[in-house]
């Protein structure tokens, strides 16, 4: 499925998080967001760069084992 060169061992199995969005307080959102806005807003974009290290051979093989077969 992946066999290219273009594909990194990690690749395709995800990168699994969480995230709480915080404000520092209430002035920051009413410069940010006015309050016309804050009961409508349903989306925030975060554009992340990410960079991994490379976990070793034994890594790569456990992950490969776990993408699926396409």
């Amino acid at each position: 499925m992946f066999d290219d060169d273009r594909y990194l061992p990690f690749e395709g199995t995800g990168a699994i998080s969480t995230w709480t969005l915080e404000f520092p307080d209430q002035s920051v959102i009413d410069v940010l967001i006015p309050n016309i806005y804050t009961s409508q807003l349903k989306d925030i974009q975060i554009h992340l760069h990410y960079t991994a290290l490379d976990g070793g051979k034994s890594f790569a093989s456990e992950v490969k084992g776990k993408m699926k077969n396409g």
